[in-house]
């Protein structure tokens, strides 16, 4: 996610720290592209090593809760419980039109409720950018994370629950960022996710804190309320600061 997180944020610090002779908007936008593209093509090469060559190294269940190491050595039990898969109820073909119908919803929602909150923004005179850091995650992935957190609480495995949003987190930075910027490129249309300075020292920051207290593929509740409280000094942060309106936030994850 540090990898993925810096390739974001080199247009920002090319056009943040230039040289004596400013960088061309041009270069930052052929940067910006090629950035994108890398990304897409890493996360295809992630998809074949997670699915395909090193799929072993990411299984839910790599051991047995029986599983004995034959060393001499008194066996004891795996710390990771076998996870029971549900009833599988629905078909391929229903499945698909499921999936297809609800995205359409869901991205006729965003559409519009980042429409109306662009307004509200105008009318009270905040930040944008709150509305955006603050309500849109939230609203988009709330249902999401809610059933990470019953799904891991209900096979004791809070592995489980950090893959799924290390993998949300992925998705986000690695397909949906660069495709914006592919498609746009296809219309033959600019697009630079843009960030200023405090925006990429934000985003490396928390990518930073993350990773040091999952790093250990354990979790309690302090640094659940670390993580809690970051996220509040972020929001409180993006409510008080001046906004650029030049700049694309793209900070929903």
């Amino acid at each position: 996610m540090m990898v993925v997180c810096i390739l974001l944020a080199l247009p920002t610090i090319m056009d943040i720290f230039p040289p004596a002779k400013a960088t061309p908007e041009g270069q930052i936008l052929l940067t910006q592209r090629i950035t994108s593209i890398i990304l897409v093509i890493l996360l295809l090469t992630f998809l074949i090593f997670r699915l395909g060559t090193h799929a072993a190294m990411f299984a839910s269940t790599p051991f047995s809760q029986r599983d004995q190491v034959h060393n001499g050595h008194q066996s004891r039990p795996s710390q990771i419980v076998e996870a029971r898969i549900p009833y599988l109820y629905l078909g391929n073909g229903t499945a698909a039109i499921i999936l297809a119908v609800a995205s359409a919803s869901a991205l006729a929602c965003t559409y519009y409720i980042v429409d109306s909150l662009s307004g509200v923004a105008a009318i009270t005179g905040i930040n944008q950018s709150f509305f955006i850091v603050t309500f849109v995650p939230l609203l988009g992935n709330s249902v999401k994370y809610s059933s990470i957190v019953v799904g891991s609480r209900s096979f004791n495995q809070i592995e489980l629950g950090i893959r799924a949003i290390i993998n949300n987190v992925l998705r986000v930075t690695m397909l949906i960022a660069p495709l914006l910027v592919l498609v746009a490129w296809a219309f033959d249309q600019p697009l630079i996710l843009r960030f200023d300075g405090f925006e990429a020292t934000t985003l490396l920051l928390s990518v930073v804190v993350m990773t040091y207290l999952i790093s250990d593929g354990r979790s309690n509740y302090f640094e659940g309320l670390t993580l809690i409280g970051t996220y509040a000094i972020i929001v409180f942060s993006f409510f008080v600061r001046p906004e650029d309106p030049l700049n694309v936030i793209f900070l929903g994850a």
